[in-house]
């Protein structure tokens, strides 16, 4: 099908163009999940149609696009794409979606969207079967986690940096990664066995650390004086005003994060489960830093947009991880 086909497409496509390079790198080309992606948005009317086209259906597919497996399955970028939405369904509605979950009174509620929350879990769970356990349970973790930030957030002075790099309830939990990689292992069928997971874990969680702290470098304008990983470490250092420098800090610790995963991922066997979850989790933290960087780029100019873009094509340059 040619480009014109796909109306949600046309709309970004020199956003679509200049972020993602190969458009068929997937067994789904880029036009075709934009499109399909704008297409269960508007069926679900998860979020206001005009929103959905400017905010979601962009940003969606960049990062659905950009961070998948190499030849990731058309099923998997679907499947991502509609985790990807509850995501930010939460993220925007947490009163009346996430918050109503954590409560427990989502039986009670007629609301459409939380039905989709509910029949999509559903799905995953009758599709997959027994499989599917590791990720429902990352879900639920994750979900809870939400409410735990949502509190912190209500206490002046909080998170403090030992809250927000807690791995059960903190940043690792509420940037959605390590669920999203649960998500992928799933769906591409990677099996990875029991016994080996003290292998796979420790590269997940420097995957996931890579994420956030990517992120939390890319958003320091548009968070404001929210707490994340970079004003963190400008409060811990004394600087608290200094924010290019924590800016910088916060960059070194990513790439010492980078070699250490490049040093564990060295070893693993060619074809071996273990390698190809390495490579997934890899492609998944270079794919984020991918579009952080290109967003950052094209973002309105901020006070630290300078430091920030500085930051992030020196991530880019020099702290990829390898992926087969």
């Amino acid at each position: 099908m040619r480009d014109e086909d796909f109306p949600a497409w046309k709309q970004h496509e020199p956003l679509f163009r200049a972020a993602l390079g190969d458009l068929n790198r997937h067994a789904l080309s880029a036009p075709a999940l934009a499109q399909h992606l704008s297409d269960a948005l508007a069926e679900a009317a998860l979020f206001p149609p005009e929103k959905a086209a400017r905010k979601h259906v962009p940003q969606i597919t960049l990062f659905a696009y950009l961070c998948a497996p190499g030849a990731g399955s058309a099923r998997g970028l679907i499947t991502a794409t509609e985790f990807l939405s509850i995501v930010f369904l939460f993220n925007d509605y947490w009163p009346e979606t996430g918050k109503f979950m954590l409560e427990g009174k989502a039986s009670e509620s007629d609301d459409h969207r939380l039905e989709f929350v509910r029949s999509w879990l559903k799905k995953i769970e009758r599709d997959y079967g027994a499989r599917s356990g590791r990720f429902l349970e990352a879900f639920r973790r994750w979900h809870r986690s939400l409410g735990v930030e949502q509190a912190l957030l209500a206490q002046p002075g909080h998170p403090t940096l030992e809250e927000y790099v807690d791995k059960l309830c903190g940043r690792y939990q509420w940037v959605a990664t390590p669920t999203y990689m649960d998500l992928w292992e799933l769906v591409e069928g990677i099996a990875v066995p029991e016994e080996k997971r003290e292998v796979t874990e420790p590269l997940k969680e420097l995957a996931v650390e890579l994420s956030y702290l990517a992120n939390d470098i890319g958003s320091i304008d548009q968070d404001g004086e929210r707490k994340n990983y970079v004003r963190l470490m400008a409060l811990q250092s004394g600087r608290v005003t200094d924010l290019d420098a924590a800016i910088e800090a916060t960059a070194r610790v990513y790439r010492e994060k980078a070699a250490e995963f490049v040093t564990k991922a060295r070893d693993l066997e060619n074809g071996s489960p273990c390698k190809a979850y390495a490579d997934l989790v890899a492609q998944i933290a270079n794919g984020n830093v991918r579009v952080t960087a290109f967003l950052a780029e094209h973002a309105s100019f901020g006070r630290y947009a300078p430091t920030v873009r500085s930051a992030l094509d020196g991530l880019l340059a020099g702290s990829m991880l390898a992926v087969a």
